[in-house]
């Protein structure tokens, strides 16, 4: 799939720093499947969407507290994890670059990693590298 033209950073201050694949957990201190790449951003950043699309899920859970996840042309979905979600909703119409919510603290799932963005990409409901969506 060709990403849209229009695709953009999800925060403009974040560095991208554990990549995608399988590499070392330092919260689990193990080698596992990581699903996404995480973006280093200190609590309270905000977070944009990466491109125009429609919110198919706003929730919040014990392992990743919030999580959004927005619906683009072509297959593609972006997953935002980490995050406090803010002014959103299931069905709404995003644009690229508008504000889905800020970085909340650690999340569970990626404790030893502090405060970060966790952004995934899927395609037809299979796991794809979000760099090669960004770059």
């Amino acid at each position: 799939s060709t990403p849209p033209a229009n695709w953009l950073s999800p925060s403009s201050t974040g560095v991208f720093g554990r990549g995608f694949g399988y590499n070392y957990d330092s919260t689990y201190e193990d080698y596992r499947f990581h699903s996404g790449v995480d973006m280093t951003l200190d609590m309270g950043e905000l977070v944009f969407a990466i491109a125009d699309g429609k919110v198919i899920k706003v929730t919040n859970d014990d392992v990743w507290d919030g999580r959004v996840e927005i619906e683009h042309d072509g297959g593609l979905v972006s997953v935002y994890l980490g995050i406090v979600p803010s002014g959103i909703k299931e069905g709404d119409a995003i644009q690229a670059g508008e504000t889905i919510g800020t970085v909340g603290p650690a999340p569970k799932a990626e404790a030893a990693d502090g405060s970060h963005l966790h952004l995934e990409m899927m395609l037809d409901n299979e796991y794809v590298d979000p760099l090669e969506y960004l770059r």
